[in-house]
């Protein structure tokens, strides 16, 4: 899902460069894998600590009391110890925390692990973000607890997340659609229902929108605009509008200006994107592509088996409100196809075959959905794509999930 990193790794595996994966899915890559591991999300973090139980014992350097008591238990078999005296072993290496860790429930634990076996290996550390400027975003204090620059909020905002669970009773949506684009689509489609108002700033109109919101407000597209990414090497990329937005659509950030004029709100009087980007510029200053320090440690329990586990990933034809309705990428296989992945071990044990559509229940909540039999998932495991129809009133990207044949 992203060919331009995916082309790096590429060449460097093709020039001798050893690389390896922990992934729930046993995808097929382009590149060959020195070591790979494939587990379920709530072992992940087991797998993850067994590396770095491996690398504290090649270093011989001592760590956190929490980490030690939390590696007590825990057990190191051969591809654990292949991959950690790889890393350790090597001049140059990387660690790099995929989407998949993104989005997982206890990202914060990845990171502190993934942060201890980048310090005692003494390699890179770094992110494969979900979109295009995550950093961007981060770097421009995006972030209930962040403002431009990593400058702390001494007035902590919720996230988004925490904003769904808590149903305000108000909602602005900035050109996205909760019920396909949320990490709990469930949460996020009772929430707009439930709320007094919703106001959507969209490029797009849909049956769901126009089920919940009460204002719509036309934007324009990011090739209808000008603006700023940061990708994540750091690099900052303007770029103006290809062609002029249709109708009466205008950008978001001058809907957004306009907005906060109305409500005499200080800090909306840009007269262009290129003042908000030198403004964030400045906050953020000199970017440094260094993510191993100024982290909090994290170390709690991993996650217990809860019996079967739902896997979550998102086709990159589907990722946004513009991608789901391009004709021409919705007739590539890279979208959503509304079916359950299980492996034939486990459609077996549910008498289910590709023929069969299945009942599956997710938080109290009960979907049918196809069934497609994908020996990429690993056992007790069940992949779903996300923003499609069929999945969108079950619950959390991840979590325990319960099949059985309709």
């Amino acid at each position: 899902d992203q060919p331009i990193i995916n082309h790096r790794l590429r060449k460097a595996a093709l020039d001798g460069a050893s690389v390896m994966a922990l992934n729930p899915i046993d995808y097929e890559f382009n590149f060959p894998l020195d070591y790979k591991i494939i587990a379920a999300p709530n072992s992940i973090t087991r797998e993850l600590s067994a590396i770095l139980k491996a690398v504290i014992k090649l270093s011989g350097e001592k760590v956190e009391t929490a980490i030690t008591k939390l590696l007590k238990d825990v057990t190191i078999n051969k591809t654990h110890r292949a991959i950690a005296d790889t890393l350790f072993n090597s001049d140059d290496a990387i660690v790099l925390l995929g989407n998949f860790t993104t989005t997982h429930p206890q990202l914060a634990l990845l990171r502190t692990l993934s942060g201890e076996i980048a310090k005692l290996t003494h390699s890179k550390l770094g992110y494969l973000s979900e979109a295009v400027n995550s950093s961007g975003a981060w770097l421009a204090g995006a972030v209930p607890h962040r403002l431009a620059g990593g400058i702390k909020n001494s007035n902590i905002g919720l996230s988004s997340h925490e904003m769904l669970a808590q149903k305000l009773k108000a909602y602005l949506l900035l050109g996205v659609e909760p019920e396909l684009d949320c990490w709990d689509t469930r949460i996020a489609q009772q929430a707009m229902q439930d709320a007094d108002l919703v106001v959507a700033l969209t490029a797009f109109q849909s049956e769901a929108l126009n089920s919940y919101a009460d204002v719509l407000l036309p934007i324009a597209t990011f090739a209808e605009t000008s603006g700023t990414y940061i990708n994540n090497e750091g690099t900052v990329q303007c770029f103006n509008g290809a062609v002029p937005p249709q109708g009466e659509a205008r950008p978001a950030w001058k809907v957004l200006r306009v907005l906060g004029n109305s409500f005499n709100v200080d800090g909306f009087d840009y007269e262009s994107s290129t003042e908000v980007c030198d403004e964030s510029i400045k906050a953020i200053g000199k970017i440094e592509g260094d993510n191993t320090d100024q982290w909090q440690l994290t170390v709690t329990a991993g996650a217990k088996k809860q019996g079967l586990q739902r896997i979550t990933e998102t086709p990159m034809n589907m990722i946004d409100s513009l991608t789901r309705r391009a004709t021409s990428l919705q007739k590539t296989n890279d979208v959503a196809d509304g079916a359950i992945h299980i492996n034939s071990t486990l459609a077996e044990k549910n008498k289910l075959s590709n023929a069969d559509d299945a009942t599956v229940e997710q938080d109290k909540q009960q979907v049918t959905m196809k069934v497609i039999v994908d020996e990429r998932v690993p056992d007790n495991c069940v992949l779903i794509q996300s923003a499609h129809p069929s999945q969108s009133e079950l619950g959390g990207a991840f979590g325990s999930i319960k099949i059985g044949k309709r």
